[in-house]
C-alpha cells in the first residue's frame, strides 16, 4: 500500500523473515567466540577459568536477552563448560597429591612400626639370653647361607596380639632346627609370610622374603668377622653380641636397615638377612642402592636401643660405616 504509514512487502504479505532479520539472525557476537577460546586456553592455564566464567555468563545473558538476533549461545557454553573443566582438573590433581602423600605417610609409618616390633624382639631375647642373637646359628655343621636366619630365633617374640603370637609360634615349633632353611622339612615354615618383616611401601607382593636385614658390619664379608674386630657389626656368626659390648653407643649403632634389593626368604641365613657395607661405596641408601628405596627421601633404620630413626639418603657413606659398628674408629 501507498501513500500510507507503511509499505507492506510481498515477504511481509507470506509471512516470511525480512532481509532485516535474516542479517540479525546470522550474526554470532565476537564476545561468544572469546568465550570459547578462553575456556579452552583455561585447560592448561586454570587461572583463566575464573575470568572465563564471569566474562561467558554475561555473554550468554546478553544472547538469550536479543531475542534470537544473536546466536553463538552453544560456544559460550562451550567455553563456560572447559573453564569449569580447566578450574576442576587442579582440584582434581591437588586431591590426588594429598591422597598419595598419605599412602606414602601411612606406610611409612606402618614399616617405622614393623621395625619397631623387631627391635623389641630382638631387645627381649637380649634380656632372656644375655646376648643378642648370631646372624646365623644352627645347623654349625652347614655353611652359613644355608644355616637359618636370626629371624628364626624371633618368632616367639614377635607379637603381643595373642591370634597373631599363636601363629608365629606354632611356626617355630614346626621348625627343625636341625635341618638347613632349604631343607624339604622346613619347607612350610620357609613358605610362610611373616607381616612384621614386610615392608608396606615394596612394590611386589607379599611372600615369603623379608625387606629388613641385620648389619653385619663393615664389609661384604663382614659376618664372618669376630665381634671384638672394629669393622664388626651387631649381627655376626660367631656368639651373639652383649649389649654391654656395644661401647660405640646403642642409640647410635645401627641394628636392622631396610631394603627394596635382592630381597631373599626370612629363614635364610647370609645375604638375604645380613648384609655388611662395601666400604667403596658413596651413598648406600636410595633407589638401586643397598639400602631403602622404598621411602622417598630416606632410609627407616632400627638402631641398637630399640627406637627407628631415619636417614637421609644423602647421608655420607663414612656415617652409615661409622654407625654399622659395635664400635667406633672406622671411617
Amino acid at each position: 500500500m501507498v501513500g500510507g504509514d507503511s509499505v507492506t512487502t510481498p515477504g511481509d504479505q507470506a509471512g516470511l523473515p525480512t532481509i532485516t532479520d535474516m542479517t540479525h539472525s546470522t550474526r554470532i557476537p565476537y564476545a561468544a567466540w572469546l568465550t570459547l577460546f578462553l575456556g579452552l586456553t583455561s585447560l592448561p592455564f586454570f587461572p583463566l577459568g575464573l575470568v572465563t566464567l564471569v566474562y561467558g555468563m554475561r555473554t550468554l545473558r546478553e544472547i538469550n536477552s536479543s531475542d534470537g538476533a544473536q546466536r553463538g549461545a552453544r560456544l559460550t557454553q562451550v567455553g563456560l563448560l572447559a573453564a569449569l573443566c580447566g578450574l576442576a582438573l587442579p582440584v582434581i590433581g591437588l586431591f590426588a597429591i594429598l591422597m598419595i602423600q598419605l599412602q606414602m605417610t601411612s606406610r611409612r609409618a606402618e614399616c617405622t612400626n614393623h621395625l619397631r616390633q623387631i627391635g623389641l624382639a630382638l631387645n627381649k631375647y637380649c634380656d632372656h639370653q644375655g646376648t643378642f642373637p648370631p646372624a646365623t646359628r644352627t645347623p654349625s655343621e652347614l655353611p652359613y647361607p644355608r644355616r637359618l636366619s636370626w629371624m628364626a630365633d624371633l618368632l616367639p617374640l614377635l607379637a603381643s596380639d595373642r591370634p597373631v603370637a599363636a601363629s608365629y609360634l606354632s611356626l617355630s615349633e614346626s621348625l627343625d632346627r636341625q635341618r638347613g632353611w632349604d631343607d624339604p622339612a622346613n619347607t612350610r615354615v620357609e613358605q610362610a609370610r611373616i607381616g612384621l618383616f614386610h615392608c608396606p611401601a615394596h612394590p611386589g607382593p607379599v611372600s615369603n622374603a623379608t625387606h629388613y636385614v641385620g648389619m653385619t658390619g663393615v664389609g661384604i664379608n663382614a659376618i664372618e668377622l669376630p665381634r671384638g674386630d672394629l669393622r664388626a657389626g651387631l649381627f655376626g656368626n660367631d656368639l651373639g653380641v652383649r649389649r654391654a659390648e656395644v661401647t660405640a653407643g646403642i642409640s647410635v649403632t645401627m641394628m636392622v636397615l631396610e631394603t627394596g634389593r635382592d630381597n631373599g626368604p626370612w629363614l635364610a641365613g647370609g645375604f638375604p638377612t645380613a648384609r655388611g657395607l662395601d666400604p667403596l661405596v658413596e651413598h648406600y641408601a636410595g633407589p638401586g642402592r643397598p639400602f631403602g628405596g622404598l621411602h622417598r627421601g630416606l632410609v627407616n633404620i632400627l638402631w641398637v636401643d630399640g627406637s627407628v630413626r631415619p636417614l637421609s639418603e644423602e647421608t655420607p657413606g663414612a656415617l652409615f660405616r661409622q654407625q654399622v659398628t659395635i664400635q667406633r674408629d672406622v671411617q
